[in-house]
């Protein structure tokens, strides 16, 4: 909402804005057409102004609100060239002479204490100098900070948490943006910035550790700059490239110590506003870090700083898991084979991306699978301490064959010696070297009779077996489907399964992996529960593949695994505002092509919605290769291009015709990569062997003719 605070002609210059604690704002500025320092404050819905001072004053103006939300401003009194203060007292103005030492009061910046003691910068123009001044009782003491010549210039004050001055300062002879500090009767002064003609239109604020931060205009490359001290170093970097960009610049923190900006733009005179936020410091947690397989594993984003807009984990075992949604951001996750992982997080703030990498981060074991065992007691004749114990199988307990480890067990058995009766069988467990259980393999269990006790026993493992004398077990493990794992996973450790699928077609939204702009792909098709997506970003086209003639924000790769049968598919990705303006493209010309074997096709693809500073997108297509995000400045409409239309019952599977036609592609004519490698020459060759002697038997008739008729 925009309001009008005063009509009269030319007021408004060298104004100066603050709220009060409700929010109210109050603004001191110069009347230009009366010569006069006003001020006009919100009540309500209703604007009040009042004239300050009068006679050729208000110029410079610098406005503070002390902790009742009286004002206090500083200003030039450009008839008399002095420095003067006014001040709010009930309903009257308290007006004070600060400096009338000749020429002085420009670029005059105000600050006020916890006290309400006001302290003001200002430029001497009278002798080059920058000047500071406090007010101690009823009396102003004025000091010279810098007298090194023309240095003073778009003063800005400001406290630190300890009340000590600050002065950021332009110094207009050697160029550079400076910093004064007071410690005690004593002025520390420091170049901020000296890489070229910086410090134009400075304004200073601290954050709540003191340190100070400076905004200011970069002269020489027409830039917004921005410079923040930590201990004693100084870092500057530049906001907003924009040419002839960053003039009357006025600095602000919010409570998390993030700058805030606004200043003017040159280039088309238009009020801007920028935001800045700290540091992104990238960290995560996981419950728990080890376990039996299958082990679910809740990961905890714990990051500080920056402003994310894009979570994308990789957890090592061939999986990946992206999202944009900040209450998604901490996933949980399932690794169902055993080994060591190394788990990758990678945050997007604004157009950065960075990865934070934990090596060897989760490890999962194979699950404890040794069969029940009963212990008893067996008499040691030679030893008369306390027998130890001995394992025998647990005749209640049928083990699960799935379950069993590979091994092979020999039982000894023992005969009673009535032959009358039935044999008693104690055996005695002895088993191979240690071994290590895994839980993906299929024991067969076989059996090697010994042929001199009878026939061969075929037991039934859903009943208790008979025991039969030198019965040997010899457990032999089928191969497992899927190669086993061995720390960090890859798409090229797990065989795409046959294309081969029963049931109904499904849909399946999956988050994909990668660098890209491309975020989730919908599927439709049938075996897609395990199906993955990588998409990597390409510099450019490989060897052979012709490069769009457009402007092209990302070339990307999707890279399939463990797919099924696909007969849809809908790519949705994301395009950063600012990328879409600065090539001057509209939003909805945005689109996705797709190389397809010798040409690029346009798909079909659609805006959703734009936020966080994206643009998202849905794009259809029915495989998967070389994609390219283009910019096109209008509609594109290149030579040599045709639309084809796809004949009638082409696509993947049956599943994918419908009604509705199949995607229409914008291709190119096909070029030769080498002019060179299609031309033999045998065409050419041909058309003269023929041409030639026609040519010949045409002259033959006609000088036959011609001595005919000369005879």
């Amino acid at each position: 909402m925009t309001e009008t605070v005063d009509r009269t002609n030319t007021s408004g210059d060298f104004c100066s804005l603050k709220l009060d604690h409700s929010g109210q704002p109050f603004i001191s500025y110069y009347d230009g057409n009366q010569g006069n320092l006003s001020f006009a404050l919100k009540a309500g819905d209703i604007w009040t102004h009042l004239i300050v001072d009068t006679g050729g004053v208000g110029r410079y103006t610098s406005l503070a609100l002390d902790n009742h939300s009286y004002a206090h401003i500083s200003y030039q009194d450009l008839l008399n060239m002095k420095l003067k203060y006014a001040e709010k007292s009930g309903d009257h103005w308290v007006i004070e002479t600060v400096d009338n030492s000749g020429n002085v009061g420009t670029y005059s910046s105000l600050a006020l204490d916890n006290t309400g003691k006001p302290h003001v910068s200002y430029y001497d123009a009278g002798h080059g100098y920058l000047k500071y001044a406090e007010k101690t009782g009823n009396t102003w003491i004025t000091m010279t900070v810098d007298n090194t010549g023309n240095a003073g210039y778009y003063t800005s004050m400001g406290l630190n948490a300890s009340g000590n001055p600050g002065i950021s300062y332009y110094d207009g002879i050697n160029k550079d943006l400076k910093y004064a500090t007071k410690s005690g009767n004593v002025w520390i002064k420091e170049i901020v910035d000296r890489a070229g003609n910086v410090g134009l239109y400075t304004s200073l604020a601290y954050d709540n550790a003191g340190n100070p931060h400076i905004s200011y205009y970069d002269s020489t490359n027409g830039h917004l700059k921005y410079a923040v001290k930590s201990g004693n170093t100084w870092t500057n970097e530049t906001v907003d490239r924009t040419i002839n960009t960053g003039q009357y610049s006025s600095l602000v923190l919010d409570n998390l110590d993030n700058p805030r900006i606004s200043y003017r733009s040159g280039l088309d005179g238009d009020l801007r506003f920028s935001t800045g936020f700290s540091a992104l410091h990238l960290n995560f947690t996981a419950t728990p870090q080890y376990g039996t397989s299958p082990l679910f594993v809740r990961f905890n984003e714990t990051s500080e700083g920056g402003l994310p807009s894009l979570w994308n984990w990789s957890f090592g075992d061939g999986t990946w898991f992206n999202t944009s949604s900040d209450s998604l951001r901490n996933p949980g996750h399932i690794f169902e084979t055993p080994g060591v992982y190394t788990v990758n997080l990678t945050v997007n703030t604004f157009n950065l991306s960075s990865t934070l990498s934990h090596s060897g981060f989760i490890t999962v074991t194979a699950p404890d699978i040794t069969p029940p065992y009963t212990t008893i007691r067996t008499p040691d004749p030679t030893v008369t301490s306390t027998p130890g114990p001995t394992l025998i199988p647990d005749p209640t307990s049928i083990p699960d064959p799935t379950l069993i480890p590979t091994a092979t067990l020999t039982f000894l058995p023992t005969f009673s010696p009535d032959p009358t009766k039935t044999p008693s069988f104690f055996p005695t467990l002895t088993p191979d070297p240690p071994f290590t259980p895994t839980s993906t393999h299929t024991p067969i269990l076989t059996f090697s009779p010994d042929p001199s006790i009878g026939p061969s026993i075929s037991p039934t493992l859903s009943s208790k077996p008979t025991v039969s004398p030198s019965l040997t077990f010899t457990f032999s493990p089928a191969p497992s489907p899927f190669p086993a794992v061995n720390g960090e996973g890859s798409d090229a450790e797990y065989p795409v399964p046959s294309a081969i699928a029963t049931g109904l077609p499904v849909s399946r939204t999956i988050n994909v992996g990668g660098d890209s702009a491309i975020r989730c792909i919908t599927v439709t098709g049938q075996g897609l529960s395990s199906t993955i997506f990588t998409a990597l970003k390409v510099t450019s086209p490989p060897t052979g593949v012709r490069p769009m003639n457009m402007t092209v924000y990302q070339y990307i790769s999707i890279l399939p695994a463990r797919c099924g049968v696909i007969s849809s598919a809908q790519i949705e990705f994301a395009v950063p505002r600012s990328v879409i303006n600065e090539h001057h493209t509209k939003p909805v010309d945005v689109k996705l092509y797709r190389f397809n074997m010798t040409s690029w096709g346009c798909l079909s693809t659609s805006m959703l919605e734009s936020q966080n500073g994206q643009v998202i997108y849905r794009a259809e297509s029915q495989d998967f290769s070389l994609f390219a995000i283009t910019l096109p400045n209008g509609t594109f409409a290149a030579n040599g291009t045709e639309e084809i239309k796809p004949a009638a019952g082409a696509g993947i599977s049956v599943e994918s015709q419908s009604s509705k036609p199949l995607i229409q592609e914008i291709r190119e004519t096909p070029k030769p990569f080498s002019e060179s490698a299609y031309d033999t020459g045998f065409p050419s060759l041909m058309a003269v062997v023929t041409v030639v002697p026609i040519i010949g038997i045409f002259i033959f008739i006609v000088f036959k003719k011609f001595r005919r008729i000369h005879r």
